[in-house]
């Protein structure tokens, strides 16, 4: 093994082995460059050497594009999401057979914490939620067949706000079973435990609608869709029943308590 090294290179480290020979390379001579050696090295070297210009000119765009900046709209359409495009096309053919176009009704996807399937804003938007994924195609359209009764009938013009409650339900053993029905479906995964705790939030109220009305229209359209004819899985069919319940009980607490007013 031979090691070559110049006399100004660095230290090195060999370790292990035997080195046949070391070459030790005299050190070049420099004396015979002449004055200007020095700077025709540097200038040949140089990548560039033409002038910068201190103070440039942008160059005149040549692009047809407008450079106009548009914002993109806020409202999802089904196109920007491909989950709820999916669902809807899905969906469609379904509400069409009912005589419901699609097409009509302004629907996006909730980008919020949303409790319910979907529900319906003042303006007539219809908003899906993330629960609204969990169902089969045919209880999706009835779940959007119920929003859409909604805006036919006029219900998004009702007034919704809220006043705080303190209102435990007290259900009888068929609605109990509904409730089992469908939240072991929906939270079963997690155990009893958790399915019974879920179940007495359910039941206990903190923030009651002030106008009756709300309720009425609630229940009109849980009814309209127990039988508005799309196929239901049992889970699906007790949580309507509960809910026509749940909105029945608070209907007559708003009622009693405008009576005392």
């Amino acid at each position: 093994m031979v090691l070559t090294r110049g006399e100004d290179d660095y230290d090195y480290t060999y370790d292990g082995g035997w080195f046949d020979d070391i070459i030790i390379e005299p050190e070049p001579d420099y004396s015979e460059w002449g004055e200007n050696d020095n700077e025709d090295w540097l200038n040949s070297s140089s990548p560039d050497t033409t002038p910068i210009d201190p103070e440039p000119t942008e160059p005149e765009s040549t692009s047809q594009e407008d450079d106009t900046v548009t914002e993109k709209p806020t409202t999802d359409t089904g196109d920007e999401d491909p989950q709820l495009s999916t669902a809807l096309k899905e969906i469609t053919p379904l509400l069409k057979a009912k005589g419901i176009d699609l097409s009509k009704y302004n629907i996006k996807r909730n980008k919020e914490t949303c409790s319910t399937n979907a529900r319906n804003l003042l303006d007539g938007t219809i908003e899906i939620c993330n629960n609204f994924f969990a169902y089969k195609t045919p209880e999706r359209a009835s779940i959007l067949w119920h929003e859409i009764y909604h805006c036919e009938h006029g219900h998004n013009n009702t007034n919704n706000a809220s006043s705080p409650c303190d209102i435990t339900l007290s259900p009888n053993q068929q609605i109990l079973d509904a409730m089992d029905c469908y939240l072991k479906w929906t939270y079963g995964a997690y155990g009893d435990l958790i399915v019974n705790a879920i179940k007495n939030d359910e039941l206990h109220i903190t923030s009651i609608k002030i106008d009756s009305q709300w309720y009425k229209n609630e229940i009109e359209t849980y009814k309209a869709e127990l039988n508005n004819g799309f196929a239901k899985e049992d889970y699906y069919q007790k949580e309507i029943e509960y809910q026509i319940w749940r909105n029945e009980e608070l209907l007559k607490y708003v009622e009693s308590k405008n009576d005392i007013l």
